[in-house]
């Protein structure tokens, strides 16, 4: 299974026995059917399944599980995440460790250009966590509120260019003709890097437009019902 590491903790999917074992084991029956509902999700998305598997979060020095970590799957390039720490590990500053490695995470995968978490309006802790690593509050609805953070823009162009023209010096002074060389690099590391930001403005686009429009559906059920 992946691991993902930050300084003090390690990160990675528990296995189907693990979450029934987790779920055995958890006394709120909120919890416990939101674990629920995570394996059964986990089942039918293997080929997925980080997105929707819980994550157990352990202790790098002695391998203790301090708590669990979970994304809510893929929507359009979207997913949520939720985690909880244990009691008796609270105020160790766990909090901005835990979302601070996993965003970062999230993010480096090629499949995610929006992370979403909802939480109270009075935790505090996650509030802060939330607002130090960027995110802002995109709905609210009564003590809840939803934070969401979009990748940082992909900027290949300069970066392929940059080395096109690295290659293309090296391959013109092998040549004798230093100033075509340079040309057919930079040209093709251009271009190389221009498609690959063009497809990810396009795959961009694509998610902010299913978002928005999910967002316009809920508004509609939620009035829908309310005139029920």
């Amino acid at each position: 299974m992946k691991h993902v590491k930050s300084k003090r903790l390690s990160m990675f999917p528990m296995t189907v026995d693990e979450m029934n074992e987790l779920i055995a084991k958890e006394t709120d029956k909120s919890l416990a059917n939101l674990y629920i509902d995570i394996r059964d999700k986990a089942i039918e998305n293997l080929d997925q399944y980080k997105w929707y598997s819980t994550w157990k979060i352990c202790l790098n020095d002695t391998g203790q599980m301090i708590g669990e970590f979970h994304f809510g799957g893929l929507n359009k390039n979207t997913t949520q995440m939720g985690y909880q720490v244990f009691e008796e590990y609270w105020g160790q500053g766990y909090t901005y460790e835990i979302l601070d490695t996993m965003v970062n995470y999230a993010l480096s995968q090629d499949e995610i250009y929006f992370i979403e978490m909802e939480i109270k309006a009075d935790d505090e802790y996650k509030v802060n966590a939330l607002e130090k690593l960027k995110f802002k509050i995109v709905a609210k609805k009564d003590d809840l509120v939803l934070y969401a953070l979009e990748k940082p823009k992909s900027r290949m162009l300069i970066i392929f260019a940059s080395i096109g023209l690295c290659i293309g010096l090296a391959v013109g002074i092998s040549l004798k003709n230093i100033a075509i060389g340079v040309s057919v690099g930079l040209c093709l590391g251009a271009l190389i890097g221009a498609t690959i930001d063009k497809n990810d403005e396009d795959k961009r686009k694509e998610s902010q437009e299913a978002r928005i429009k999910q967002g316009q559906e809920e508004d509609t059920q939620a009035e829908d019902n309310i005139e029920k």
